[in-house]
C-alpha cells in the first residue's frame, strides 16, 4: 500500500517542472517551424503523470550524459 508521501508524489505535479518558461516554449516552438499544440503539450506535461513516469525512470538509471534515441512522436520534452 502506497503511504501518504508516496499518493502525494504520483497523483499532484510536484517536481515536474523542466525548468523552460512558456515564452520560451513558444520561441523554441516557432524557431523550428513545429506545430503549435507543442506549446500546450509542454505546458501541461506536469499534469500528465504518464510521461513523468518514464522521465523519472531515465534519470534514476540512466548516467547523465547517456545517448538516447528517442523515435516517439512529439517535440522530445520528455528527454528535457
Amino acid at each position: 500500500m502506497l503511504d501518504i508521501i508516496q499518493y502525494i508524489k504520483y497523483n499532484l505535479p510536484i517536481d515536474q517542472d523542466i525548468g523552460i518558461q512558456p515564452n520560451e516554449i513558444e520561441s523554441m516552438v516557432a524557431s523550428c517551424g513545429a506545430e503549435r499544440w507543442h506549446i500546450h503539450a509542454v505546458n501541461r506535461r506536469k499534469y500528465r503523470r504518464h510521461a513523468c513516469t518514464a522521465c523519472e525512470w531515465l534519470v534514476a538509471t540512466l548516467n547523465h550524459d547517456a545517448t538516447i534515441f528517442e523515435p516517439a512522436c512529439g517535440g522530445g520534452m520528455n528527454l528535457l
